[in-house]
């Protein structure tokens, strides 16, 4: 009988360890548009504006922002990319908005970013503001790689408002 006493304890253990298990899981990290960096021709040539923590494209050409992602407590294991934007045109091809999450090692051989996970809103036909995900198959290490998201907004008309409104990173 000791042992029927000792089985169930033992499963019940287990029981809690599988539901601790499955609560390790990594934090959401999210950032709005707005914290991001827009490179200088956006800057210089006057292309970007930002309103209600959107960056909006205002004029023609082609600029980038980069969007840090920070280090987080202990190891993550985010598998979604989610992007929040605006291609006024769909598939079409005056406008576009391409997202890239990347990585740089911090020591090592290769100092050129290597792309994780990559949106291009040419691949949908949403015309209205969508939050488009993605799945992520990358070992994120804070402690190798710098992580950073990059936001390409390219447009042939200014009138057209292609923008980027933030992105988050989830399990």
């Amino acid at each position: 009988q000791a042992a029927d006493t000792i089985g169930p304890v033992a499963q019940t253990a287990e029981d809690l360890r599988g539901r601790v298990s499955a609560l390790e899981h990594s934090p959401p990290y999210g950032m709005a548009a707005i914290a991001c960096t827009p490179d200088l021709s956006a800057i210089n040539g006057n292309m970007v504006f930002q309103q209600g923590g959107k960056l909006i494209h205002q004029s023609v050409g082609a600029f980038n922002a980069f969007c840090p992602v920070s280090a987080t407590h202990g190891p993550v294991t985010w598998t979604r990319l989610k992007v929040l934007y605006r291609d006024p045109d769909g598939l079409g091809t005056t406008s576009r908005v391409k997202a890239a999450l990347r990585h740089v090692f911090l020591r090592g051989t290769s100092t050129e970013p290597e792309t994780v996970a990559e949106l291009d809103s040419d691949d949908f036909a949403d015309t209205q503001p969508v939050e488009h995900e993605m799945l992520i198959n990358h070992v994120f290490d804070f402690e190798r790689s710098y992580y950073f998201l990059q936001v390409s907004l390219e447009q042939a008309q200014p009138t057209t408002h292609a923008f980027f409104g933030g992105f988050s990173l989830l399990d």
